[in-house]
């Protein structure tokens, strides 16, 4: 049996993220709302993956209702990112009602998107998946992906720029704690931008 990268790889970023994202939602200690926020997003990122990576092993194809259920986590990913960003830098932030609507894009897309391929039924389902997998996909498709990443690329754009703004308005005002934070926060905004261009 032969594996490629990817049979290696997307499993164990998949359990790395499940893990951590576990890990987080139990933290006690820390800002937790914080947490919640990262973990959310991670959360969003292993499901988009683990979706992507039970279609291309074809093992939706002896359950079709289960496919596709995560191609748009990424509309959710992008504003979990974002408000993460700001959680970290800002002390006064709160998750208010009128954030929430930044997660409209991702509602609108899973309902609509779950609800037709389910009325399809299991032989339509299926004949989907082949597609997908051949890549005999409707022009409208790779459309509304090209938005979905789009949207993503733009939270982590914005994010990286609210970074370096405060960043540079603050440099000598926060200490090294809040700085290593930061570092981080930036090297996973340039890691989840290679990995999401890589998948």
């Amino acid at each position: 049996m032969v594996f490629s990268l990817s049979d290696i790889l997307l499993p164990l970023v998949i359990f790395q993220l499940l893990f951590i994202s576990f890990f987080l939602y139990s933290k006690e200690t820390g800002k937790r709302i914080s947490n919640i926020l990262l973990a959310s997003f991670f959360l969003a990122i292993c499901l988009n993956l683990a979706d992507t990576f039970l279609l291309i092993k074809q093992v939706y194809f002896q359950f079709p209702a289960w496919a596709l259920w995560g191609s748009g986590t990424l509309l959710a990913g992008g504003p979990l990112l974002f408000f993460y960003t700001q959680s970290v830098i800002y002390k006064d932030f709160q998750f208010t009602k009128r954030r929430l609507t930044q997660f409209m894009p991702f509602l609108l897309l899973f309902i609509v998107s779950e609800v037709s391929y389910l009325a399809a039924g299991r032989e339509k389902q299926i004949e989907i998946l082949h597609n997908i997998i051949s890549r005999k996909i409707p022009p409208a498709v790779y459309i509304v992906s090209s938005v979905i990443y789009i949207h993503f690329f733009s939270y982590l754009f914005a994010s990286f720029r609210l970074i370096k703004r405060y960043r540079a308005a603050a440099v000598n005002q926060y200490s090294d704690s809040q700085r290593a934070t930061l570092n981080w926060l930036l090297s996973t905004i340039i890691f989840f931008f290679v990995l999401i261009v890589l998948s």
